[in-house]
């Protein structure tokens, strides 16, 4: 495989290959990296060129007759040749297809009235599905790109393009999948366009699927096996490709994958970028300037002014408008003291994949996480406000700014332009002002598959939101009508206080066709009537995965959650990227204490969430029921860096490490749990350390740290009797200088005064409890006394008082216990005559 720059590059190539190859225009081999647009086609884009041509539809004709069919003649080629031919014409057909999709849906409204080529285009295409045709030539199929109960956006314009687009991807691999798999560049070519071609399609659905995730996950463990295998690709073409499988998995929401990538991604960089602080002001009037984020970009490799020389042509479009911030208190940007430091002063010569690199390291960040969190807000405006300033390519400016436009809506000074930018980027793409040039739209275009923005559609929606959050519900109803977008638009007649003007609307939908599985959903969420969802579940032969989604979600409400379990598990059936179900799924489990289906649904959500403390921690709880404890702390320790403040988590992960015996991670746990609630007692989990010190009383480091603890939690609280008592069994076990004897002392003191608060006497269980701690105090004092013999009389005389007195007030009142269970009594008896022993003991002692 021959070494690229990037993936554009090699696209360009591969594209510059195929077109020579088979439509034989030899002026066509590649001398230079000069993008093939600007080569031949200046009045026309190059991928109308190869629709119009001849033999490409010939081509696409032949395939669509044979779809359906395993004819011989049309697999078994002979000659490498004429498969080249044959696969090459179909492949460049398809990408063809799939760009003027993008265009059209993502970058720029193409006018059919006034571009004819592009008409004429479309026309040969639609008829493939148009199947009331009169065209003798096309043999028309019934093909649906609706997956799993999804559906395409109503608002997606020729969505015949991305029909055959799909159709001819699902037809390669079906027939030539061998052919490709020997032919390392004309496998990747294939393998990067199909996953492109699912991943717009994708974008175009409601909602993500299981299927069409199942299938892209396929193609990027292709592309890792094509990596790992081929030394030779440079590590620029593999950032690349793996910065564009980061936007691919972010779109599906998967933070596994996404997180991987993005690691590999900035691994194979030659550039690292951080936060620094400076001092700087932020707005007009500001006087003493105070500390500032600034982005930190260094360059890690010297062969950047060699990879220069080779960089691609560029040619000056009009960028997407940056509407400014009209504030009378705000500067435009963070003004630093030092001018030279200043973000826009800075000279950053950053390559196009070093731009979309950190594009996609920001929607990684926005994507996954907290929408709450300030902090991240002012990380990431600040990346923004800097690639906005250093930026050379449309596509990444234009998504940019829609980022911007998102974080910015919750700031109150910043929340107007963020409404005004937004309706501007809609209406760049729906309503370009500029003519069609192709170099135009190729710029456009140009790394698309790198940063990937949204439909127009989406854009819109999201000015609708902005909308909506600011209370404009008005406005914002008009918007998700007129983009079909039913479920806000309940939501406005809600507010508003018309909800029953959104059923008139939706049942005037039904009355124009009843068959719509999504309108009787949202009838059924209006009215309340839960047939509504059965009937929308019947209709759509059981794909639509909402209709047992809502029913799930009902029979959870009300806690009927075998019921909710039996939909649950339907509408996962159809479609398993739901996230949310996956958790109430979880939750199920912990309920009814099926811990497998707990484990299986919360290690699903953690798919796609890794940050979801909440599911770490209750994977950890599913994992201990099933005896697996050591899952359960690495799961918890997970849960742990998603959280470091919750102290519940901190409280499961050290009982979980007293049940390993792990002593360092049960001492870390408690001083963390001292730090978040300024004391925490846990008597059991302090003997089960003390007991693991007892196996490991060599290790005087350990005895050292664990008594620090020792000192913290009685610094901290009263303490416990056990707590006392374990303390005077550490110092024990130190055998360090005679400092310790009256802090051991008064260890065993405290822990005899503890014990004996309340009304102890008067309750046979804290009687038998009185009784017991006695008997281990009783094994602390005859080894002290054992150690420091001097200390014997006055030790001993004080222990024999305390006995003295709890013997008589037991005696007094064990004859009128209503003790009912014989168990219990033969358990206090047995005490008693242990007690009254050790008071022999220390008797004669004493009378020695």
């Amino acid at each position: 495989m021959e070494e690229y720059d990037s993936l554009e590059i090699f696209c360009d190539t591969m594209l510059h290959r195929y077109y020579d190859l088979l439509i034989d225009h030899h002026q066509f081999i590649v001398e230079s990296i000069m993008p093939i647009t600007y080569v031949h086609f200046k009045n026309e884009l190059i991928w109308l060129e190869i629709l119009k041509n001849r033999e490409i539809r010939q081509a696409l004709t032949s395939m669509f007759r044979n779809y359906q069919k395993d004819e011989e003649n049309f697999v078994e080629i002979k000659g490498a040749k004429q498969l080249i031919d044959r696969t090459g014409k179909l492949l460049v057909g398809a990408i063809s297809c799939l760009q003027l999709y993008v265009i059209d849906n993502f970058l720029f409204h193409i006018d059919r009235s006034q571009k004819k080529s592009y008409d004429d285009c479309l026309e040969f295409v639609i008829d493939f599905f148009n199947l009331e045709s009169k065209n003798g030539d096309i043999h028309c199929i019934e093909y649906s790109l609706d997956i799993d109960g999804e559906t395409i956006s109503p608002l997606a314009r020729n969505v015949e393009l991305l029909k055959i687009c799909r159709l001819v991807f699902e037809f390669l691999n079906r027939k030539f999948n061998t052919f490709f798999q020997n032919h390392p560049d004309e496998q990747l070519y294939f393998i990067l366009w199909s996953m492109r071609s699912a991943i717009i399609h994708q974008l175009s659905l409601s909602s993500s699927t299981g299927k069409l995730y199942d299938e892209i996950l396929d193609y990027s463990n292709t592309i890792e096996s094509i990596l790992a295998s081929n030394e030779k690709i440079g590590r620029s073409f593999k950032m690349n490709l793996f910065t564009e499988l980061v936007n691919i998995f972010t779109a599906f929401g998967d933070q596994e994958n996404s997180k991987k990538f993005m690691s590999l991604a900035k691994t194979h960089s030659d550039i690292s970028f951080n936060l620094i602080g400076r001092l700087g002001m932020r707005t007009q009037f500001q006087t003493k300037p105070v500390s500032q984020l600034m982005v930190n970009l260094k360059r890690l490799s010297d062969d950047h002014n060699k990879e220069q020389q080779n960089s691609e042509v560029k040619i000056t479009i009009a960028m997407p408008f940056n509407e400014p911030l009209e504030d009378n208190t705000l500067l435009q940007e963070v003004k630093f003291i030092n001018e030279e430091t200043s973000q826009s002063k800075q000279i950053v010569n950053l390559k196009p994949i070093e731009q979309s690199l950190m594009v996609t390291w920001i929607k990684f960040q926005q994507r996954f996480g907290s929408s709450t969190d300030e902090l991240l807000r002012e990380e990431l405006l600040t990346f923004i406000y800097f690639l906005l300033q250093h930026c050379d390519h449309w596509i990444m400016q234009f998504i940019l700014l829609e980022m911007r436009s998102l974080q910015e809506r919750s700031m109150r000074r910043r929340v107007e332009r963020s409404l005004k930018q937004l309706q501007t980027l809609y209406e760049t793409i729906r309503y370009p002002n500029e003519k069609f040039f192709p170099e135009q739209v190729f710029q456009r275009i140009r790394y698309f598959y790198s940063t990937i923005s949204n439909p127009f559609w989406r854009i819109e929606k999201h000015y609708a939101d902005l909308l909506f959050a600011l209370g404009v519900y008005k406005s914002a109803l008009d918007v998700y009508l007129r983009l079909l977008n039913w479920r806000e638009m309940i939501e406005c007649y809600r507010k508003i206080g018309l909800l029953h003007k959104a059923e008139e609307i939706i049942r005037e939908k039904l009355t124009e066709n009843h068959n719509q599985p999504d309108m009787h959903c949202l009838l059924g969420e209006i009215t309340g009537d839960l047939d509504c969802f059965h009937y929308s579940w019947k209709i759509s032969n059981n794909q639509y995965a909402r209709a047992p989604k809502l029913l799930g979600l009902h029979y959870f409400n009300i806690k009927d959650y075998d019921n909710a379990l039996e939909y649950f598990r339907k509408s996962i059936d159809v479609n398993s990227m739901q996230a949310d179900v996956w958790y109430r799924m979880g939750y199920i489990g912990l309920i009814q204490e099926d811990w497998n289906l707990s484990v299986m649904a919360y290690r699903k959500v953690l798919q796609f969430d890794t940050d979801s403390f909440e599911a770490w921690n209750n994977l950890s709880k599913a994992y201990i029921k099933l005896g697996d404890k050591e899952r359960a702390m690495k799961t918890l320790q997970e849960a742990i860096k998603c959280n470091f403040e919750q102290w519940k988590i901190w409280e499961n992960y050290i009982a979980v490490c007293a049940d390993l015996g792990e002593i360092w991670e049960i001492i870390h746990a408690w001083h963390r749990l001292i730090d978040i609630k300024g004391t925490y007692l846990d008597d059991q989990v302090a003997e089960i350390l003390v007991k693991c010190l007892q196996e490991h009383s060599n290790d005087q480091r350990l005895i050292s740290k664990s008594l620090e603890l020792f000192g913290r939690i009685t610094s901290t609280s009263p303490g416990t009797a056990k707590i006392w008592n374990l303390y005077a069994r550490l110092l024990l076990m130190a055998n360090r200088d005679r400092d310790d004897v009256m802090k051991i002392e008064q260890c065993l003191q405290k822990s005899q005064r503890q014990i004996l608060l309340s009304d102890w006497e008067k309750d046979v269980y804290k009687i038998i409890e009185v009784l017991s701690h006695f008997e281990d105090v009783a094994v602390n004092i005859l080894e002290f006394i054992k150690k420091y013999p001097p200390k014997l009389r006055t030790t001993l005389g004080s222990f024999r008082l305390s006995l003295n007195s709890i013997v008589g007030q037991v005696n007094k009142t064990r004859s009128d216990l209503p003790i009912t269970e014989p168990s219990t009594l033969e358990k206090l008896n047995a005490k008693f005559d242990a007690i009254l022993h050790i008071q022999n003991q220390v008797m004669d002692t004493l009378n020695k």
